[in-house]
C-alpha cells in the first residue's frame, strides 16, 4: 500500500522557509510523501509547462492538498488568467481530496475591510487585491476552512492534529465497513464515503451518488444510441407479424415506465425515509438496470427488419425512451443539486426536498400519425 501523497501549494519566494519546514516535517516525522515544485524528486513531463505540470501532479497523485496563503498572489497562468496557485486548488477540489488552508493572519484579518471597501489601498499586505478574492472563494464560495498562522510551526501542530483526526476517521470507517451490509462493500469512492460517513442528508446523497455512477457504466451504450450504431443480429418480421410484434415493443416502453414509478414513488421514497442504505442502494442499481435496458430496447429495434410501410413507424419506435434515458440522467445530479440546495438553507427555513421523475414518451405525436398513416393504409 502506497503512503499518502502530500501536494504543497503556495508561492515559493516568500514563503520558502515555511515551506521548508513543512516539508522536513511531512516527511521526516509524519513519512508522508511530499509534492514541492522546488524539490528534485518533484515529477516533470518535459511535454508540459510548468503551469501544466503542478496541475498535472495535483490531478493524478496528490491524496492531500496543504494550500498556504501568504501576501502575493502568484504568477498568473496566461492560459487560464489565474495565478498557478489557484489552478493547483481547483485541481483538488474537482478530485475531490482533503484541503487544508492556512493562510496568514494580517492577510485573513484585512478580508472583511477588503469586502467592505474593495478600492482602498492593501499594497502594503498584499501585491494585488486579487488574492482576497480567492480568498474569498475559498471561504465563502466554496466553504472551506481556513487557518490563520504566523510561524511555520503553526501549520505543523494544526496539520499533526487533523491528520490524526483523518487516521480515526479511517479507523471508524474500518471498523463500520467490517459490520456493514455486504451489498455496501460493494461500493468505492463517493458512495461508500457517503455509506460509511453518514454526513447530513446521506440517504439523498447515496442514492444519487450509486446512480450516478450506475449511468457512468453504460456510457458505450449511451453513445451508441446518439449516433444509432446497432451491431448484431436483429430480428426479421413479415407482414403477418409486424403489428404484433409493434404492438408488443410498445407496451414495453409502457412497463418500463411503470417500474421506474413504482421505483421512484415508493421503492427509493421508503428505503430514504427509513434509511435503510441497502435498500437505497438496490433502488439505485434498479434504476441503472432500467436505463440499460432503454439503451438496450432502442437497440434491438435498430436491428430489426420490416417491410417497406412499416420503415418510418421503426424509425420513430426507438425515440420512445429517449426522455427516459434524458430524465434518468439528470436524476442523480439533480438530486445531489438539491440536498446541496436544502443543507445550504438554515434549519428554520429548510422544506422538504421535492424529487419527482415525470416520464414521457419523447415522440408520442409523430409515432401516432405514424400509425394514423399504417390504419388508412389498411395495415393496422
Amino acid at each position: 500500500m502506497d503512503i499518502p501523497t502530500v501536494f504543497l501549494s503556495s508561492t515559493f519566494y516568500d514563503l520558502k522557509q515555511v515551506r521548508a519546514n513543512l516539508v522536513e516535517f511531512l516527511e521526516e516525522q509524519m513519512g508522508y510523501r511530499v509534492l514541492a515544485s522546488e524539490l528534485v524528486s518533484f515529477p516533470v513531463d518535459p511535454s508540459a509547462d510548468t503551469v501544466e505540470n503542478c496541475r498535472m501532479r495535483v490531478d493524478e497523485q496528490a491524496d492531500i492538498l496543504v494550500l498556504i496563503i501568504g501576501g502575493r498572489y502568484g504568477s498568473i497562468s496566461e492560459a487560464h488568467g489565474t495565478s498557478v496557485t489557484n489552478l493547483e486548488y481547483l485541481a483538488a477540489r474537482a478530485k475531490g481530496i482533503p484541503i487544508y488552508c492556512f493562510v496568514d493572519r494580517n492577510v485573513l484579518a484585512l478580508l472583511p475591510t477588503w469586502e467592505a471597501n474593495p478600492n482602498a489601498n492593501f499594497s502594503a499586505t498584499v501585491d494585488t487585491t486579487d488574492l482576497f478574492a480567492f480568498l474569498r472563494r475559498v471561504r465563502t464560495g466554496d466553504r472551506v476552512w481556513m487557518f490563520p498562522f504566523d510561524t511555520a510551526q503553526e501549520i505543523v501542530g494544526a496539520l499533526r492534529r487533523q491528520f490524526a483526526y483523518q487516521m480515526q476517521r479511517g479507523l471508524t470507517a474500518q471498523s463500520r465497513l467490517r459490520s456493514a451490509d455486504p451489498v455496501l462493500r460493494t461500493l468505492s469512492g463517493s458512495a461508500l464515503r457517503l455509506a460509511i460517513d453518514r454526513p447530513l442528508g446521506w440517504q439523498f446523497k447515496l442514492l444519487a451518488q450509486v446512480l450516478i455512477d450506475e449511468i457512468e457504466r453504460a456510457d458505450d451504450q449511451r453513445r451508441a444510441h446518439e449516433v444509432g450504431i446497432a451491431f448484431g443480429v436483429g430480428q426479421s418480421l413479415s407482414d403477418e407479424t409486424v403489428r404484433d410484434w409493434v404492438l408488443g415493443q410498445f407496451n414495453r416502453t409502457l412497463r418500463l415506465s411503470a417500474s421506474l414509478g413504482l421505483l421512484f414513488n415508493k421503492t427509493m421514497t421508503e428505503s430514504v425515509a427509513s434509511g435503510d442504505s441497502a435498500q437505497i442502494v438496490f433502488g439505485a442499481r434498479q434504476a441503472g438496470q432500467a436505463y440499460s435496458e432503454a439503451l438496450s430496447w432502442a437497440s434491438e429495434l435498430r436491428r430489426a427488419t420490416v417491410p417497406a410501410d412499416w420503415q418510418p413507424l421503426l424509425k420513430e419506435m426507438p425515440m420512445l425512451v429517449d426522455d427516459i434515458i434524458e430524465k434518468l440522467e439528470g436524476a442523480g445530479p439533480r438530486l445531489m443539486r438539491l440536498v446541496d440546495e436544502a443543507i445550504a438553507t438554515p434549519p428554520e427555513a429548510r422544506k422538504p426536498i421535492d424529487f419527482t421523475l415525470t416520464i414521457t414518451l419523447s415522440n408520442e405525436e409523430s409515432f401516432n400519425r405514424e400509425m394514423a398513416r399504417l390504419q388508412k393504409r389498411g395495415r393496422w
